[in-house]
């Protein structure tokens, strides 16, 4: 028997996401409010996590975001955050 030919419909896209904000080039005060924001495909929800260590260690800014919505409002408290150079977002 011939294998069966597939349409464009039946192949599996892959999930995907890329962090746009911030790049890199930020410096974000503690106690100021800026916009994470990201591009997804076939993801229903994001973590957002902080590294205040240059990624040895990480901690939950948020647990669940819908994916959709490509951007979080995070608000820098003082109560949950200490001043870095070493600071990273990650999704």
């Amino acid at each position: 028997n011939a294998p069966a030919k597939r349409g464009n419909s039946d192949l599996i896209k892959a999930k995907s996401i890329q962090l746009l904000s911030p790049n890199g080039t930020e410096t974000w005060k503690i106690g100021t409010t800026h916009t994470i924001v990201w591009n997804s495909s076939q993801v229903q929800f994001v973590r957002i996590e902080l590294s205040t260590t240059g990624g040895t260690s990480w901690q939950t800014v948020v647990s669940s975001v819908p994916a959709s919505t490509g951007r979080y409002e995070w608000k820098i408290d003082k109560n949950n955050y200490t001043s870095t150079q070493e600071a990273r977002i990650r999704i």
